[in-house]
């Protein structure tokens, strides 16, 4: 028998990758820090491209959202604790 490809758009996406919302993608950040400040840049890679934030402006604002990010953030030893608590609940679900 053989496997049946799916349809893709001009654009190469099949009907599933069309549903998908943009922001399903990997993203890397990373915060150039330094002794002078006017150099520091924040740079985003997306799977469509990389930007790059320098303005005083955006980089209080992604310093700020990432802040509240790592505020709320479970530590290491918590997220490993919750991943296996969640995993216990798998396993005993599926036994």
């Amino acid at each position: 028998m053989k496997s049946r490809q799916p349809q893709r758009d001009s654009f190469g996406r099949t009907e599933r990758e069309k549903q998908d919302p943009p922001w399903r993608t990997t993203v890397s950040r990373i915060i150039a820090e330094g002794s002078v400040p006017e150099l520091d840049t924040i740079a985003i890679d997306l799977s469509q491209g990389a930007l790059f934030f320098d303005s005083p402006a955006d980089l209080a604002k992604h310093q700020a959202t990432f802040s509240r990010l790592d505020s709320t953030a479970l530590s290491e030893e918590s997220s490993r604790e919750f991943i296996r608590s969640i995993m216990k609940e798998v396993e005993a679900a599926n036994a």
